[in-house]
């Protein structure tokens, strides 16, 4: 279902009992870009179980183009083939309590999103050349997903293709949960006149847990 309009369409089921699966090879809910830098905006996927039999790349259950303040809550992602959730150059979109065995994209110049959920299996964060803040007048301008948030997720840590985090979080000893945000240089032209900005403080992990054994999370990366 292609969305292209900017009051767009909300779906709010009743849980178990709202299912709907997509047979066709391309992506369920599609909001799509309507112009440059504009696309649906406040609206909300809820309490729904989706699934989906699309194999081509780029498909996905849900995809957000140049989307804002989005909600996607109680959702369960079931028997698909490819990516659950696709998050491109969107911004203000917030994703909690979802269940998702696929691959969750953030790409683009994607601003400002929240991901709180304990079933996830595989979440990708584009972070472009690294650089940030978003500063017009720095050459190389900075590309990429910016402000992001992880909280109470347990995965594989190892950041590969099947599961994990990318960029993966690091293991810390100071820190009594274990996990600590990701070590993402930035490569920001304004980081040498503050040494302090060395790494991205925008890209934040909170509770982070592993799923695999010790030899396999990012202790060893």
């Amino acid at each position: 279902m292609v969305i292209n309009r900017v009051k767009g369409v909300s779906f709010v089921g009743n849980g178990p009992g709202s299912q709907i699966f997509q047979s066709a090879d391309t992506s369920l809910f599609d909001y799509q870009a309507i112009a440059t830098n504009v696309g649906a905006a406040a609206l909300t996927i809820r309490d729904l179980f989706l699934g989906s039999a699309a194999t081509s790349p780029g498909t996905a259950i849900i995809r957000l183009e140049h989307a804002a303040h989005m909600r996607i809550e109680n959702v369960n992602f079931t028997n698909n083939a490819k990516a659950d959730i696709t998050i491109d150059s969107a911004s203000d979109i917030r994703l909690a309590n979802i269940t998702s065995t696929k691959s969750i994209f953030v790409t683009g110049d994607t601003r400002n999103v929240s991901v709180n959920s304990a079933s996830i299996k595989l979440i990708s964060i584009a972070t472009g050349n690294g650089a940030y803040p978003t500063n017009t007048t720095e050459v190389p301008g900075p590309t990429g997903a910016k402000r992001i948030l992880l909280q109470n997720i347990k995965t594989c840590l190892t950041g590969g293709s099947t599961s994990g985090i990318y960029p993966a979080p690091v293991f810390s000893t100071s820190d009594p949960k274990g996990y600590a945000n990701p070590m993402v240089v930035n490569t920001s032209p304004a980081v040498a006149n503050d040494p302090s900005d060395k790494y991205r403080k925008d890209l934040m992990y909170y509770n982070i847990q592993s799923s695999c054994s010790s030899s396999d999370d990012s202790r060893d990366n």
